[in-house]
């Protein structure tokens, strides 16, 4: 996003990267269409429930083999989810509320082994109000962060990174 490279902008590329894949689009072919950055898009995917879930079912649809169990499907999206919560914790503006890339490969590592071991899920089920501005509501993910669901509404707020 700057001059400069930098740590904080690896972590920025990785993120892109990450919602490339999950979304199935360049970022080129959203702004050329749609007059916005794949984060932008990606952020107003997440603000709106149905439109979140059709970007999984989307996502799931390209990654999943045919005929797998109800449960590994749960299990895909699940990990689909944290994906793209991942690639917007990278993508922030402002690179100082970024993870760091030990903390994203941790992160994707622990992603790994919940697909391969199906254990427990690698966040709550709780169900978050994204209106409601409340700092009591969060998603967790406990092994990198927290992030305000307030925050994660398309406007000017950051996430906020808590290790």
């Amino acid at each position: 996003m700057g001059k400069n490279a930098s740590t904080e902008g690896d972590v920025y590329s990785f993120g892109v990267l990450v919602l490339e894949m999950v979304s199935g689009r360049r970022p080129t072919d959203v702004l050329s269409h749609e007059g916005s950055s794949l984060c932008e898009w990606i952020k107003r995917q997440y603000t709106q429930q149905h439109q979140l879930h059709n970007l999984v079912e989307q996502a799931l649809q390209r990654f999943s083999p045919c005929g797998l169990p109800n449960h590994r499907n749960k299990i895909l999206k699940d990990v689909i989810l944290e994906l793209i919560e991942l690639g917007l914790l990278c993508t922030q503006h402002n690179p100082s509320t970024r993870p760091t890339m030990l903390d994203v490969a941790q992160e994707m590592g622990r992603l790994k082994d919940y697909l391969t071991k199906s254990t427990l899920p690698p966040h709550s089920s709780q169900v978050v109000d994204l209106d409601r501005d409340s700092k009591q509501d969060y998603i967790k993910m406990p092994s990198l962060c927290r992030l305000h669901a307030t925050a994660l509404t398309y406007g000017a707020r950051e996430y906020e990174y808590v290790s």
